[in-house]
């Protein structure tokens, strides 16, 4: 048995005084009697998070596994102990709507002590920010945070604090239990979630208890996942205990928070707010040597996805595969090495790519390739796709995921490119918007794609169709489609996904070139990689100074309402524009002379080029 504390009630001078804290009346003596049982009870056998006991270690995972995307409505407001500053307090109460009419924070105390003291006023601190709303949500018994009247005050919560102390109680109360899910349910859907020390420290699953150089692990929340936490990190000197954490989880990046400095992670960015810094550790792999970040305070170009992306990377073969450990980024971006060809159902892939990606050689054997610049595919263009499909008789799946589904939805559901398909006499257009794992990896989506006569990749960020289909059944179907002789387009996002070297893939913008975690694309178009809205957007220099970082692949840079339709080794350019082309072999003598427009090689409509040799095979008209 333990203490249940639950106050409930509007803050004082919004018309109602809070109710009295609920809370059993107990003798001294029972209070003793019951503590020694709390205390006995913790080495009880607890109930399990997925397949792991909540106490003890987790079970560390492939660090060459999939990396789920985390972007949650919410925000995840983690703090490294010390002072609670009152610009954290502030931003914390900002992003929890505290000037809202509906605004409720809750505290969770059950990492002190103090937790247990009746006297103990925990809403004081945040009293003058503004909530409507402040209830302190506390016990120690596993059955009550089960509850459903025990947790519904943090289903309506716009704002929850975890406040410090031992994250080894907070794990003991709710790791597993309604509580840990309200929590992950909250954040998703919007609310912030914050702690500070321990509040903070239990946010990962692979949880540090305690230990000086050397951890000890155990099994917290997975507010943010791939991660472990540390804290007061610089001021108690915890680098190498981290590191050692690490080093036993390979699959997590580490994560040191120094006092009085907040991580803000929030949809697909990260950022660091406070008095000190944050510390990113990645562990030793057969590839790079364990390696070591400081983020500042205003620093820019972070997402959490993309630094787990990167450590994953980490572990697997450099791509391209001459390419070097990556150099120190600018502003503090951490490098990574990319992934190797995706592994799920390797023989499959290995057999339906065989020739092409393996090898980085440009040819696609079966099948062909429609890689439109974007700004509007002319109507040739869109007739060439057509036609390759098998005209009337057609079966063409959109991929419209470049976007957001909330722009989806605007659009009724069906992108433009399905009106011009059936406009153009194709009877059968499916749109496939789903991007959840379940449905992307299922054996039934796979077959629509491979059944296709034609796919279609809208346009967007290109991010976002890794981040959808990577290592699922999806891309084998793709490849599939290929294979019996379809055909694979897509204009913007969906021309540069096409090539197996990704570019301006980051989702932090798309002013990267190259991003680590994002590195490799679908490899329809082995030894490529491809950028759109070329000439339109001055891309020249941007391409140039890719192609000289990675020597070994091809640059394809397409202007808008321009195509190039790929069959075997040759490639046709449609529409009104050129195509240009980046090769070392090809490289002029005098091109530091030259404007960078006039470097690389120049295709126009009506050419057709051999992709092995670059030569032209037919002028054009």
């Amino acid at each position: 048995m333990g203490t249940h504390k639950l106050t409930y009630g509007p803050r004082p001078g919004h018309g109602l005084e809070p109710q009295a804290t609920i809370r059993p009346a107990m003798s001294s003596w029972r209070w003793a009697f019951f503590g020694l049982l709390l205390l006995t009870s913790v080495s009880l056998p607890r109930t399990t998070v997925g397949d792991e006991p909540v106490r003890g270690e987790p079970v560390a995972r492939d660090p060459a596994g999939r990396v789920a995307p985390f972007d949650p409505a919410g925000h995840l407001f983690l703090v490294g102990g010390g002072t609670l500053t009152d610009d954290l307090r502030r931003e914390f109460a900002r992003l929890g709507g505290a000037d809202r009419p509906d605004s409720r924070l809750v505290i969770v105390p059950t990492a002190s002590a103090a937790a247990d003291d009746p006297q103990e006023d925990w809403r004081q601190p945040w009293q003058d920010l503004g909530f409507a709303r402040i209830d302190v949500l506390h016990t120690r018994q596993r059955t009550q945070a089960d509850q459903e009247a025990f947790v519904e005050p943090l289903r309506q919560a716009t704002a929850i604090w975890l406040t410090g102390g031992d994250q080894s109680r907070l794990a003991e109360a709710y790791a597993g239990t309604a509580v840990e899910s309200a929590l992950r349910e909250r954040l998703l859907a919007g609310a912030v979630v914050g702690g500070t020390s321990a509040g903070a420290a239990i946010a990962s699953r692979v949880m540090i208890a305690g230990g000086r150089e050397q951890p000890e692990l155990a099994t917290g929340f997975d507010l943010l996942p791939g991660a472990i936490l540390d804290q007061h990190f610089s001021q108690r000197q915890r680098q190498n205990r981290l590191q050692a954490a690490v080093a036993r989880h390979p699959a997590c990046v580490g994560l040191g928070l120094d006092e009085s400095t907040a991580v803000i992670v929030h949809q697909r960015s990260l950022r660091v707010l406070g008095t000190g810094r944050a510390h990113l550790y990645f562990a030793a792999t057969p590839h790079q040597p364990a390696r070591q970040w400081e983020l500042r305070p205003g620093q820019r170009n972070l997402d959490w996805t993309t630094l787990a992306r990167t450590n994953r990377e980490r572990h697997l073969p450099p791509f391209p595969a001459t390419a070097n450990v990556a150099a120190e980024p600018a502003d503090g971006q951490p490098p990574g090495q990319p992934p190797a060809t995706p592994p799920i159902d390797a023989a499959q892939v290995a057999e339906l790519t065989a020739g092409t990606a393996a090898q980085s050689t440009p040819l696609v054997p079966h099948g062909s390739l429609l890689i439109v610049g974007g700004g509007g595919a002319t109507p040739d263009i869109w007739q060439a796709f057509v036609d390759q499909a098998g005209g009337a008789e057609a079966r063409i799946v959109i991929l419209p995921t470049a976007v957001p589904a909330s722009e989806l939805n605007r659009a009724g559901g069906q992108p433009g490119e399905a009106r011009v398909f059936r406009r153009l006499g194709v009877r059968d257009v499916q749109v496939l918007p789903q991007t959840d794992w379940e449905t992307v990896n299922a054996d039934s989506f796979r077959e629509t794609l491979a059944n296709a006569t034609g796919i279609w990749f809208g346009g967007g960020r290109q991010w976002r169709f890794v981040d959808a289909y990577e290592d699922s059944q999806a891309l084998v179907g793709m490849h599939a489609c290929l294979q019996r002789g379809g055909i694979i387009g897509g204009s913007s996002a969906g021309a540069s996904i096409q090539g197996e070297l990704l570019i301006r893939g980051a989702p932090v913008g798309n002013q990267i070139m190259v991003q680590d975690g994002y590195r490799r694309g679908f490899g329809f178009l082995p030894g490529f990689g491809i950028d759109q809205h070329f000439a339109q957007r001055g891309r020249f220099q941007d391409l140039e100074d890719t192609l000289q970082k990675f020597p070994t692949m091809v640059g394809l840079g397409i202007d808008e309402s321009t195509a190039v339709l790929v069959q075997q080794n040759q490639a046709q350019v449609l529409g009104r524009g050129s195509v240009y082309l980046y090769s070392k072999a090809h490289w002029p003598a005098d091109a530091n002379n030259r404007p960078a427009s006039d470097r690389p090689l120049r295709r126009d409509s009506g050419q057709t080029f051999d992709l092995r040799t670059l030569d032209l095979i037919k002028a054009g008209d």
